[in-house]
């Protein structure tokens, strides 16, 4: 699915899953409108990550001291759905976001672009 999206959309996992999962269920016979409860069944299966207790010390301590904390990944996982980092962060941004995927400049722009608003 990835090589017959545009450049432009090779960074969107969300997209390039949804439109994987579209092909599998019609070559399968599956019934296409079950794509939708997949996907949020893979999603919540993305986000339910192993969060060690001294990243979550760590990240405490970086927020004590009023740093503005942002994460940016090139997937589609969302720290706003993960439990014990729902919190932790000012912002996300996922390349899909963003517009393009790092090591690309833009998702760094965006973050600076959070942080000016927070400030």
């Amino acid at each position: 699915a990835m090589r017959a999206m545009p450049p432009t959309d090779r960074h969107n996992y969300t997209k390039m899953r949804k439109e994987a999962l579209m092909l599998v269920f019609k070559d399968s016979g599956y019934d296409i409108k079950n794509v939708k409860p997949a996907f949020e069944a893979f999603m919540c299966a993305r986000n339910a990550v192993l969060v060690y207790d001294d990243s979550i010390r760590t990240i405490n301590n970086l927020r004590k001291k009023g740093i503005i904390l942002g994460a940016i990944t090139n997937g589609n996982s969302n720290v706003w759905q993960i439990g014990s980092l729902s919190s932790l962060f000012d912002f996300s941004i996922r390349a899909e976001d963003a517009g393009e995927p790092k090591p690309g400049v833009s998702p760094f722009r965006y973050a600076r672009k959070c942080c000016e608003e927070i400030l």
